[in-house]
């Protein structure tokens, strides 16, 4: 289904192998169907930035650096703190991977 060119294409493939299953497996074919509207969602990106998206390579990344960052202040005085060094490790990988990729890793409202 994900190897369609289009969301429309997708749901086509969703359509068939729901015909195809749904008699004999209709609790996996319900869940696949309840749930496929939220993972269609990378068709939105430009067909050229797909594939960075089809890994969790680059999430891998980001949390492997947030781990390494955050690991040697041991104990973080508050939640607060958490959140505003959390954040800047966004926007510091949002703005490296952008130059690299013109792809964000995490947006989040400018109020928070």
């Amino acid at each position: 289904m994900y190897e369609a060119s289009s969301v429309e294409g997708a749901y086509r493939r969703l359509r068939r192998l729901s015909a195809r299953w749904r008699a004999c497996e209709p609790e996996a074919v319900r869940v696949l169907c309840d749930g496929f509207e939220k993972t269609v969602g990378f068709y939105t990106v430009p067909r050229e930035d797909r594939e960075k998206m089809r890994t969790t390579n680059i999430l891998e990344r980001f949390y492997e650096e947030v781990r390494r960052r955050l690991d040697p202040m041991r104990v973080l005085p508050n939640t607060r703190s958490l959140e505003r060094n959390f954040y800047a490790r966004v926007a510091l990988f949002n703005e490296t991977r952008q130059e690299e990729h013109s792809v964000k890793i995490l947006q989040f409202p400018q109020n928070s």
